[in-house]
């Protein structure tokens, strides 16, 4: 069974959060939130050093990506 879900801030489409089959999922950004350069922050655990967002993500074999499982960001 697969399932996707649209994630919001406010008014804002962030992205979509799909389970796939064997208990994965996968978030990914929509494009344009992306591109938006007023855009508001989901989380800090999306961007790298640089400032910059990581657009691209992988599955998880865990229920949710850690940022959504309201588990905080692990390192500096």
């Amino acid at each position: 069974m697969t399932g996707i879900l649209d994630v919001r801030l406010g008014e804002k489409n962030v992205g979509k959060l799909t389970l796939l089959t064997g208990e994965r999922s996968l978030f990914t950004f929509d494009e344009a939130y992306l591109n938006d350069r007023d855009r508001p922050v989901l989380s800090q655990s999306f961007f790298i050093t640089s400032g910059d967002i990581i657009p691209a993500t992988r599955p998880v074999q865990t229920r949710l990506p850690v940022f959504f499982s309201n588990l905080p960001p692990e390192g500096h």
